[in-house]
């Protein structure tokens, strides 16, 4: 059987995601595009993330 219980697991999906949407926001950087909030803040939780898709990383207003 596998030690990991499932809250450990969840724990790994939920840095796995973050690590995703963190990537998506450095790519945006690379062209241009403000840095999203999520990369000073910290991401949302993935189900907000998912739910809000590229609103997350629209650029800031001067």
């Amino acid at each position: 059987r596998n030690s990991l219980t499932v809250g450990s697991l969840k724990k790994i999906n939920n840095l796995f995601i973050k690590d995703i949407f963190h990537g998506y926001c450095l790519k945006r950087q690379s062209l241009r595009v403000s840095p999203c909030s999520g990369c000073e803040t910290g991401h949302p939780s993935p189900p907000f993330a998912l739910r809000s898709g590229d609103n997350l990383y629209v650029p800031r207003t001067p």
